[in-house]
């Protein structure tokens, strides 16, 4: 963005927006409007139409060569955003009709129609750009909610947005976090894993993740140091991205799932989340202790069939099967006991 009037007053007013040339042309700096501007970066102006034509050829571009594309910072591009942004600074124009993301989804997916656009996005501005055409969206907020709140909270949002979470880009990790193992410990980052992938939508996984690795890598770096992967979290994400590899998890039905608890005075079961997949006669339960300390309570699940003497219960994790009588879970529900940080993903079946 160059700043077209009252540039040098700009400057000498915001000194840290701004930077000089070897041509003395004054550029500024790409910002959030919330905090310091990112030195590395040059603001490109979203309401040229010369710079959309541009940058809808570079997206172009990617989509012959890639799957997809993760645009950083995408609300920014935002015609009320950008205005808000630089609004005192750009002061020719007028603000464009259309929006840039719109233009740029429309015409590179008549192009590549299978080609994915992920934005990163806060402000609970996700909804508004996948108006705009993003197929997905990050899912901030979930992250907040496994890394600062309470189970309770963490259920809460699941079952309130079971269907938004379809379209949401779910993570414990990426390049501007610490890693996962230092934020939540290695124990409940297993479990914080367990609810990502567990849950509609798009899993991601940032590199080493799945190894527990601790060093955080500035994007500027073009290499990163050795760092040995713990075999421990390499088995438990064999395990989970192994149970959750069925189709049913794509194409069955997701529910969320109320805890009460396993007897008088125990309220441990609001520890527990619990959610479950189910289409036709298939039905898996993910039960996940979200805590230190060990829990029980009993679980409504909608079975298939109420003919027969028993459920059995085969959890993936573990390699152990359960039997309860279909007449106590259909009564009271299916009682669980986890250990602190413990997950269950459970194949259901009544004989």
């Amino acid at each position: 963005l160059v700043a077209l009037l009252e540039s040098q007053k700009a400057a000498a007013e915001h000194p840290g927006w701004f930077f000089t040339t070897n041509n003395d042309d004054l550029l500024a700096h790409g910002r959030d409007p919330n905090f310091a501007p990112w030195m590395d970066t040059v603001q490109v102006n979203f309401f040229s139409s010369t710079m959309r034509k541009a940058l809808i050829r570079e997206l172009l571009q990617i989509a012959g060569m890639a799957d997809g594309v993760r645009c950083d910072m995408a609300m920014l591009g935002m015609n009320n955003v950008f205005q808000q942004t630089w609004g005192e600074i750009l002061k020719t124009g007028k603000t464009p009709a259309a929006e840039f993301w719109t233009d740029a989804i429309t015409t590179v997916k008549k192009q590549y129609p299978d080609f994915l656009f992920i934005a990163e996005v806060y402000w609970g501005l996700d909804g508004e750009l996948r108006k705009l055409g993003f197929d997905y969206t990050y899912d901030k907020i979930l992250y907040d909610r496994l890394r600062y709140d309470i189970p309770g909270r963490i259920q809460e949002y699941i079952a309130e947005n079971a269907t938004g979470l379809t379209q949401m880009v779910h993570f414990i990790e990426n390049h501007d976090e610490l890693r996962a193992r230092e934020i939540f410990s290695a124990e409940r980052s297993l479990m914080a894993a367990t609810v990502t992938s567990t849950i509609p939508g798009m899993r991601f996984f940032y590199r080493g993740q799945t190894g527990g690795n601790l060093i955080h890598i500035p994007v500027q770096l073009a290499r990163a140091p050795e760092e040995e992967d713990i075999e421990e979290i390499m088995l438990f994400y064999r395990k989970l991205l192994g149970a959750c590899s069925t189709p049913l998890f794509r194409q069955g039905d997701f529910l969320p799932l109320t805890t009460i608890s396993a007897w008088a005075g125990n309220n441990s079961h609001r520890k527990i989340l619990a959610w479950c997949w189910k289409q036709d006669e298939e039905l898996k339960l993910i039960a996940i202790n979200y805590s230190s300390i060990s829990v029980q309570g009993r679980i409504r699940i909608p079975l298939y069939s109420e003919t027969g003497n028993r459920v059995v219960c085969h959890d993936e994790m573990a390699d152990m099967t359960y039997h309860s009588l279909l007449e106590e879970v259909l009564e009271s529900g299916l009682y669980v006991a986890l250990r602190p940080w413990q997950a269950q993903i459970m194949d259901i079946r009544v004989e």
